[in-house]
């Protein structure tokens, strides 16, 4: 007598396996791209950085401006009107600056935005400056 797997065990099994690669599939795609987060957090570095250099370049006054820097060209660039330059922007990221001098001489915002990725992130110069999920 030969030894095999009955048609309802091999169904059975394959209904468990579907169910679990289901689920696999479900949460990576939930999951933001590492890539993305740090691409992003890079970008929201370097506008603080550029912030930081026009504050000092102008006697230590924020921008008053206030707005979103989006690459709207396409080129890899954000037009930025608020630092009159360009900022270097990775994979579509969008950033925006708000000046938040009434808390102190040099207090801004920057908030941080990928359309693939699930979470804004926000930079608070008055605090720590460090990035944080919004």
């Amino acid at each position: 007598m030969k030894k095999a797997f009955t048609l309802i065990e091999m169904l059975f099994t394959l209904t468990i396996l579907s169910i679990v690669i289901g689920y696999a599939i479900s949460n990576i795609k939930n999951q933001d791209s590492a890539k993305d987060i740090i691409r992003l957090k890079a970008d929201m570095k370097n506008l603080k950085n550029k912030i930081d250099f026009i504050y000092l370049k102008n006697n230590k006054i924020l921008p008053n401006t206030e707005g979103l820097l989006i690459d709207t060209n396409n080129d890899g660039y954000a037009e930025n009107l608020i630092l009159n330059e360009k900022i270097e922007v990775n994979n579509n990221n969008q950033l925006s600056y708000e000046n938040n001098s009434v808390l102190g001489p040099k207090c801004f915002i920057i908030k941080g935005l990928n359309p693939g990725l699930s979470n804004k992130y926000i930079l608070d110069s008055c605090n720590d400056s460090e990035i944080h999920k919004q």
